[in-house]
């Protein structure tokens, strides 16, 4: 088996690597701590925030503790929304679906917004997300999407290097910045 293994450290590598060169964004989003100051009032949160979104490093990851996961990304979802188009991705559907459900019972104004765009799941899995648009970089449009989107990956630990290494293929060819939430392990 020692053949899987080193496969696996080339995977890791690759990703590694990956990581490294991912273009940075040509701007940040606006710096506007007020505003992140309103959106919640715990601390950790406010400087989770202001790490992922404030620096132009196209991929951020965060370790965050569960209890504080849902607060976290919904604050990421409010600030960001106003510039950004927003993906929340999952490593299950099972995971995907819990979350879909959760956001339709959270914030009032998050709802608003994902039934105003008319768009009622705000989460798919990764390997959905990778399956539709592994190929779409290849369009003749597909320029004017660039360093639209942020792409938040919840639980990002969970993903196998190959979904990662799709992921952030596609991500770099659209110049979206990407967010790995990484889920410090808690007793849940």
């Amino acid at each position: 088996s020692s053949f899987t293994t080193s496969t696996l450290i080339n995977k890791e590598q690759e990703l590694i690597k990956k990581i490294v060169n991912f273009t940075p964004q040509k701007k940040g989003l606006e710096r506007n701590t007020d505003k992140v100051c309103k959106l919640t009032d715990n601390e950790s949160i406010q400087k989770a925030v202001t790490q992922a979104l404030f620096n132009k490093e196209g991929v951020v990851r965060i370790k965050q503790q569960s209890a504080t996961s849902r607060e976290l990304l919904s604050t990421l979802i409010d600030y960001s929304q106003d510039s950004k188009k927003i993906r929340i991705l999952c490593p299950s559907a099972y995971s995907a679906r819990t979350m879909n459900k959760d956001m339709t019972q959270s914030a009032p104004t998050l709802w608003q917004w994902i039934l105003s765009i008319g768009k009622q799941d705000l989460c798919e899995t990764v390997a959905g997300f990778n399956y539709r648009h592994r190929s779409e970089h290849k369009l003749p449009f597909f320029n004017s999407k660039k360093e639209r989107e942020v792409l938040i990956v919840d639980e990002s630990q969970r993903l196998t290097p190959d979904e990662m290494n799709t992921l952030l293929s596609i991500a770099d060819k659209r110049s979206a910045k990407v967010i790995l939430l990484e889920k410090s392990q808690s007793l849940s």
